[in-house]
This record gives structure tokens, C-alpha cells and sequence, in this order.
């Protein structure tokens, strides 16, 4: 958890505390869709970090993806005063409004996470580039398996990264003829889903050598419930965002690999990006748009002890 970040829903709370009158050009705020999940975690942490030792006090907001609680929490930004904001965008095209509304007010605003589909708005937009990540991901999936069919576990259908992480998928494994996608379900994201569809799935005549999960949750899901039916070694399963517990599970062999995002480089430049537009007018990077490398952690790569 996130022992030292101050966590508000709704942007009255925040008026509450500082009010109209306390504005101050020290002061940042980091919104995002949910800020307790595995992978929103690492890139808040690194931004506190680096929001703090600069001398922000920094608050860290949700709108669970809805566009008028983000449309609301913006609004208190603007009206505090605040001058460094980072931003998950509720929605890539119509949260672009919004952003320009902040930057009108002479606010320094970075998107992080998810891009807005258009240029032009944000200050910066720091993500990782998720075809080239989810294309690494098919690719070990495909030399694994080799030859034969693989199942694939989609995310949440809000999610514009989950049609995107499943398009890479389809474009790698078209590369690979010998292999076939025999299934595919919408697991939302979610380990219990995935554990529910990974039973029903082993429980016809399919036969699958992989199981292509475009997040870690839904992946760790999949294996749990292999290992119950005693098919584990029998299945490999590929996992995408790199956290913690999927880093165990690779450790541990039961896991095939996961993508790690970098999402506390996200969080860092991103921060020091809005911090350098508050203080000089300027990102201090070369593009609007930076997109970063992921990296891929396979169970061949652990060191047996």
C-alpha cells in the first residue's frame, strides 16, 4: 500500500482541505483510474518521491474511469491553484478537453499511463509503447510452444489497452504459422474470471499449449487453476504488467514470463517533466510523446539454486 500518499474520491474532500483561498504554486496532484492496483502503485510511488524532493505537496486522486468525476477533480485542481498535475485520461479522446481547460490555467499537465489519442494538449505523455511490450509477450508464448494453439484471456473492455495489448498479440502470432488461437474470452482483468474460464475452458476436448493473458492477475488466475486440475506442466502460461506476485511465479517456475512495465520510470519522468513545465515553461524532453521499453522476465532466465 501507499503508506505516504493522501488519497481523496471527489474533488470536494480536496476544497475541504485547502480551500479556494490556500492556493499554491507548490502544490501537485496525480490522478488516476484506481491508484491501489499492482500496476498503478510502482508509478505513484516514483512520482511522490519525486514530487516531494522537489517541495510538493502532492495529492493523489481517482475517478475509477468516469469522465465527469475526472471532469470534477480537474476542475478543484484548477481552482487551487495547483500547478503540477499528472493524469491517467478517463477517456483518450474526450478527456483532451479537460486537459486543455488545466493548461489554460497555467497548469503543467503530463498524461501517464494510457495517451490521449490526440497531440497537442498535454504537456508530455509518458507511457510504455504496449504493442511493442505485448508483441515481446506473444513472441516468447510462440517459442515456447512451438506448434499448436494458445488461449487468450482479454482484459477489461473499458480498457483502451486491452485492444490494443490483444492487436500486437494477433500481429506477432500471425508471424508464427505453425501456431493457432483456438480461444478467446474476456476476462476483465480479473483472477477469478480468469480462474472460471481457464476451468471451463480445460474442461472441454481443446487441447491448448499456452495461455496468453494480457495481464498478470487473470494470468496468476490461469495458473492457479492448472494447478489444481494437475496440468501445469502441461500448459504454459504468459503474463503482462510484472507485478510482484507474477514476479514470484516466475521465480518459482509456475509462471511462464510477464512483460514488466516500467511504471516507476513512467511515474519519474513524468514528475520531473510536470516539475521542470511549473518551474521553466519547458518538459525538458525531446517529444511530446515518450514511449518506453518493457522488459521481459522468462522462468529460462532464473538461475535454478
Amino acid at each position: 500500500m501507499l503508506r505516504s500518499l493522501i488519497l481523496w474520491s471527489a474533488a470536494a474532500l480536496m476544497f475541504a482541505m485547502f480551500g479556494p483561498l490556500s492556493a499554491s504554486p507548490r502544490l501537485a496532484a496525480i490522478v488516476v483510474t484506481d491508484a491501489h492496483t499492482p500496476i498503478s502503485e510502482p508509478m505513484i510511488t516514483a512520482a511522490l518521491r519525486e514530487m516531494t524532493d522537489a517541495g510538493y505537496q502532492t495529492l493523489v486522486l481517482e475517478h475509477h474511469g468516469d469522465l465527469s468525476s475526472e471532469t470534477a477533480i480537474l476542475a478543484g485542481l484548477v481552482q487551487t491553484g495547483t500547478s503540477a498535475i499528472l493524469m491517467e485520461p478517463a477517456d483518450i479522446l474526450r478527456s483532451s478537453d479537460t486537459v486543455e481547460t488545466l493548461r489554460r490555467s497555467g497548469a503543467s499537465v503530463v498524461i501517464v499511463g494510457t495517451p490521449l489519442k490526440n497531440d497537442g494538449f498535454a504537456s508530455a505523455q509518458v507511457y510504455a509503447d504496449e504493442v511493442r511490450c505485448a508483441r515481446m509477450g506473444a513472441a516468447e508464448m510462440a517459442d515456447l510452444i512451438g506448434q499448436g494453439t494458445y488461449f487468450e484471456l482479454f482484459g477489461s473492455p473499458d480498457d483502451p489497452q486491452a485492444e490494443v495489448r490483444s492487436g500486437a498479440f494477433r500481429e506477432e502470432m500471425q508471424q508464427h504459422s505453425l501456431i493457432d488461437r483456438t480461444g478467446f474470452e474476456v476476462a476483465d482483468g480479473s483472477y477469478e474470471m480468469a480462474r472460471l474460464l481457464t476451468f471451463s475452458m480445460m474442461s472441454t476436448d481443446w487441447t491448448v499449449e499456452g495461455i496468453l493473458a494480457a495481464d498478470d492477475p487473470m494470468a496468476l488466475g490461469a495458473v492457479d487453476t492448472l494447478r489444481e486440475l494437475g496440468q501445469l506442466d502441461q500448459v504454459a502460461v504468459g503474463g503482462f504488467g510484472g507485478t510482484a506476485d507474477a514476479l514470484l511465479a516466475v521465480q518459482n517456475g509456475d509462471l511462464a514470463f510477464t512483460v514488466i512495465l516500467p511504471q516507476a520510470q513512467i511515474g519519474t519522468i513524468a514528475a520531473k517533466a510536470a516539475i521542470s513545465v511549473a518551474k521553466t515553461g519547458s518538459t525538458g524532453l525531446i517529444h511530446e510523446r515518450e514511449m518506453l521499453d518493457c522488459t521481459l522476465f522468462a522462468r529460462s532466465e532464473v538461475t535454478s539454486p
